[in-house]
């Protein structure tokens, strides 16, 4: 993201806490809220984040066998790859968070993107 982007970001962050009435930090009950520090985070499942886990197969071997090997199992390595990327891509559609932090006790919140976005999207 860009600054302006950012800053539209936080601004519609900050913009959507106080219209709740969540200025306070339920932790420790200040006005704290690091608004500018906002930033956007994707949450992986666990069935996804076992998929990014799983490694290419690697071959070791120096000599011609081995290249000719690891060659063979480029298509394989690639198709793991793709999978994980899909699963991020997919996290980064249907799970796009806010997360933002008590700049007095740390305490972190994660916001829905989608629902702050559609909050931003009817005001204009």
């Amino acid at each position: 993201m860009n600054s302006s982007e950012e800053r539209r970001s936080y601004q519609d962050v900050e913009q959507w806490m106080h219209s709740k009435g969540a200025s306070k930090c339920p932790l420790c009950r200040l006005e704290a809220w690091n608004f500018t520090e906002t930033r956007k985070v994707i949450v992986v499942g666990a069935s996804g984040a076992s998929e990014i886990g799983r490694e290419p197969q690697v071959s070791r071997g120096q000599d011609l066998t081995g290249i000719l090997s690891a060659i063979r199992n480029l298509r394989s390595d690639l198709m793991i790859l793709r999978s994980q990327l899909r699963v991020i891509r997919n996290a980064a559609q249907t799970a796009a968070l806010h997360e933002l932090k008590c700049g007095n006790c740390g305490y972190v919140v994660f916001l829905d993107a989608k629902i702050i976005a559609g909050r931003a999207i009817r005001r204009t």
